[in-house]
């Protein structure tokens, strides 16, 4: 597996893709930005050093260079700047490669505020010929989400972001009186409402409530307006394993994403935090997009809300504050809805089932994938 862009334990590349990878027998190598050659979960992790000087180009030729290093039987690429490199292991080198499409790269183009507003149209356009051209060169393609897979051929398989059945650690018994807290964990920046949260926190200046945020920080004015709004806390990037610690001892989960191109028609089957505030049985106050509404309302697991309304945010945070039944009933119709249909141990059996058929083997019933308590 390659990554430039990612930690070598993103919750998607090591703690679910690789682990799972590993426990079916599979011999895997992480190359990714790190400070040290280790060995971790089975897994090898050679460090991909970064120079600021450098862009993604020079980073992506290291990274190649790298990986023919390994002669790996697949290659596992998870960024759109590794695309070159990967056409590159198949011309020459006659290997096997994966493209992970995370995101919706050419939509974020879209309202990408480094880019002038005139250039984003055609370069989103050209990204995205040129995205699927390489892709249509390689082995196959995992796509985060349905609407991500539409952009690619045949050989494409739609992975989940789902946590797995076990995510779930004991959540502290409910305390009446106690301080209501929300909770919001993953990148933090303008289109995923980091602007909007400390509006939300003017709404509710009177109420007993605290917002608990958790991940990288995109911009450090984000900063500035997060830490001046009153009763916010921020935890920094918290690992995956303690992510799960964060959420049992929250009441709410927002998600409000704003509508960017990139973000309003997501089916959400990418959102890891959808998912995860799900299964730690935590209603959802979540952006009003057509495919998470569909969501929401087929789960009854929490209320869609303009993302963009802070005072309408704000209404839809009292009503769940003073209705705690809702609230457990959210909680408790999120969690089954994981079991039963949005949880890790179904994706992971397509993950085996995409390398069976890369390595020739028979697909197995039942092939190994990771449990939260077992990394």
């Amino acid at each position: 597996m390659i990554t430039t862009a990612h930690r070598p334990f993103d919750d998607r590349i090591f703690h679910k893709e690789g682990q799972t990878l590993a426990r079916g027998g599979y011999e895997v190598v992480i190359i990714a930005p790190h400070d040290r050659d280790e060995i971790a979960g089975g897994i090898r992790i050679i460090p991909l050093p970064l120079r600021k000087k450098n862009g993604s180009l020079a980073a992506a030729i290291r990274a190649y260079r790298m990986a023919l290093k390994t002669d790996a039987d697949v290659y596992h690429i998870h960024d759109p700047e590794l695309l070159a490199a990967g056409v590159l292991l198949k011309i020459l080198n006659g290997k096997k490669v994966i493209y992970d499409v995370h995101e919706d790269y050419g939509r974020k183009i879209l309202s990408k505020e480094t880019i002038r507003k005139e250039l984003r149209p055609p370069l989103s356009r050209i990204f995205t010929v040129l995205e699927r051209t390489a892709a249509g060169m390689l082995y196959y393609v995992l796509a985060a989400d349905s609407n991500i897979r539409k952009k690619f051929g045949a050989n494409t398989e739609v992975i989940g972001n789902y946590p797995p059945i076990d995510f779930m650690v004991m959540r502290p018994p409910a305390r009446s009186g106690r301080t209501m807290k929300m909770v919001y964990i993953g990148g933090i920046d303008r289109d995923r409402g980091s602007r909007i949260m400390p509006e939300i926190m003017k709404h509710l200046e009177g109420y007993d409530i605290e917002l608990h945020m958790a991940g990288p920080i995109a911009d450090k004015d984000d900063i500035l307006a997060l830490t001046s709004a009153g009763k916010i806390a921020y935890h920094g990037f918290l690992p995956w394993r303690e992510v799960s610690k964060c959420l049992a001892d929250a009441d709410i989960g927002l998600l409000l994403l704003q509508p960017t191109p990139s973000y309003i028609n997501c089916t959400g089957e990418g959102i890891i935090k959808l998912f995860e505030y799900m299964m730690m049985k935590l209603p959802i106050i979540v952006s009003d997009f057509p495919y998470l509404r569909q969501l929401i309302t087929a789960t009854g697991s929490g209320i869609c809300v303009d993302p963009t309304n802070p005072a309408k945010i704000a209404e839809a945070v009292k009503f769940l504050t003073g209705n705690p039944e809702v609230r457990r009933k959210m909680g408790e119709n999120g969690r089954m809805a994981v079991i039963r249909e949005y949880n890790w141990e179904k994706e992971g059996r397509k993950l085996i089932a995409v390398y069976q058929k890369a390595f020739g083997q028979t697909q197995q019933q039942g092939s190994a994938v990771i449990s939260h308590d077992q990394i």
